[in-house]
């Protein structure tokens, strides 16, 4: 038995023009999706962006109640625990001198706790790492100072490099380090 002979076969201007229209209709789906693709990234930076100005802001309550309320509190202690030293019915008491070294450790933990939270100077440590970090902290406004130490470089993106730790002005408020997983 034989079998039936196909319909006409299509002519390569029809095949042509089909395959045409079909790379159109792939090309306008793939900008849509490329459109909706940089759409969505700019909603998530937007919502990042968000997201650390609310961190940011609460940073900058916790640092401040932190040193306003807490500390101030503990300084008035420390003044009252003073006071009591000086009366002479207390001099001498080992009680009031542990109560007086806890008070000092107390008030050294929140301006460290401070410090970090919002801290006046950073120092970054790690090649590659620190110029995305350098980059992240201009971008925010950070106002501190920025001290990367790379023995190599003059400076990372316009801000001058200190060869190593020693060289920095002071010691920093906080530190990035930055090493590679591998």
């Amino acid at each position: 038995m034989k079998t039936p002979a196909p319909g006409p076969a299509p002519s390569n201007g029809d095949e042509n023009l089909r395959m045409r229209s079909e790379l159109q209709r792939l090309s306008e789906q793939q900008n849509r999706l490329f459109a909706q693709l940089q759409a969505g990234e700019e909603h998530f930076k937007q919502l990042a962006r968000s997201v650390w100005r609310v961190q940011e802001n609460e940073r900058r309550r916790l640092a401040r109640e932190l040193h306003d309320g807490i500390g101030q509190h503990l300084t008035a202690l420390r003044h009252r625990l003073e006071g009591l030293g000086r009366n002479a019915s207390c001099t001498g008491d080992a009680r009031l001198r542990q109560a007086f070294d806890l008070c000092e450790i107390a008030i050294a933990e929140v301006r460290a706790l401070s410090r970090l939270l919002r801290p006046a100077s950073i120092a970054l440590l790690g090649g590659g790492w620190a110029a995305n970090v350098i980059a992240q902290l201009q971008k925010s406004g950070f106002g501190g100072a920025i001290w990367p130490v790379n023995p190599k470089r003059a400076d990372i993106l316009g801000v001058p490099c200190f060869a190593s730790l020693d060289d920095l002005p002071g010691a920093p408020d906080a530190c990035f380090v930055g090493v590679n997983r591998d």
